[in-house]
């Protein structure tokens, strides 16, 4: 089994069982990696900070491998990071999605030098990322994304609107027609809302159509970040 699937080989065998077809689909399908980053590497703190992470959330982030579809109509291998609580949810996540041709443009941990942990350059370039210790635009607060407990998918397809005409990724548009976009109800959103987890394309106040977030406060509060 590859990389993504080897740990499996200890589960159960309805777990397994769970696997096997999609070991399958990927057996068949050409595929190459775009990011040979380590754990160490995707989520060790480079950039210049002046809220450096703790080290408690460093150590619980897993870097996971999973192989998607993307719109050059190849299978690609990706790489994310995200908090070991929901390291395996993820990874059925992406592997579902696979299974139903659900496009992924890149998927590059924000370590990578390619974006510095810029997050606005991430989107720009429509990458899928899921840890980034940050605060939530305009607020004091940690994001989800800060823990590990949050995805943003397809960004430039995906965007964050606020107030009806603020944007971001700046210049990109929300249009559902369109290949790769999130759409209420779709298989996509399904498989997130199912395993407890939140679509920004759901709120009031503002939609954030690329963002997805388990939210647990009993995290934060042992993280004392609170």
């Amino acid at each position: 089994l590859p990389g993504f699937l080897s740990h499996y080989r200890c589960c159960s065998g309805a777990d397994f069982a769970f696997m096997a077809p999609y070991a399958t689909l990927y057996a068949r399908i050409n595929h190459e990696e775009e990011s040979i980053m380590t754990r160490h590497s995707s989520s060790a703190s480079r950039k210049p900070d002046p809220m450096p992470c703790p080290q408690a959330i460093l150590a619980a982030q897993r870097l996971i491998e999973v192989p998607y579809h993307s719109f050059d109509g190849r299978c690609h291998i990706g790489q994310i990071v995200v908090h070991e609580m929901i390291a395996r949810e993820v990874e059925e996540i992406f592997l579902a999605l696979l299974a139903i041709d659900f496009p992924i443009a890149k998927m590059i941990p924000l370590a990578d030098p390619r974006y510095g942990w810029d997050d606005d350059r991430s989107m720009h370039d429509n990458n899928t990322t899921g840890f980034n210790y940050r605060l939530i635009d305009g607020t004091d607060r940690i994001s989800w994304h800060g823990y590990g407990l949050a995805i943003d998918i397809n960004p430039w397809h995906n965007p964050c609107i606020r107030n009806g005409n603020h944007v971001a990724p700046l210049g990109s548009r929300y249009d559902p027609t369109v290949y790769g976009t999130v759409i209420d109800g779709a298989p996509i959103v399904r498989l997130f809302l199912e395993r407890g987890f939140v679509w920004g394309g759901h709120w009031s106040d503002f939609k954030d159509y690329q963002h997805f977030e388990k939210p647990m406060p009993s995290l934060q509060i042992a993280s004392g970040l609170v």
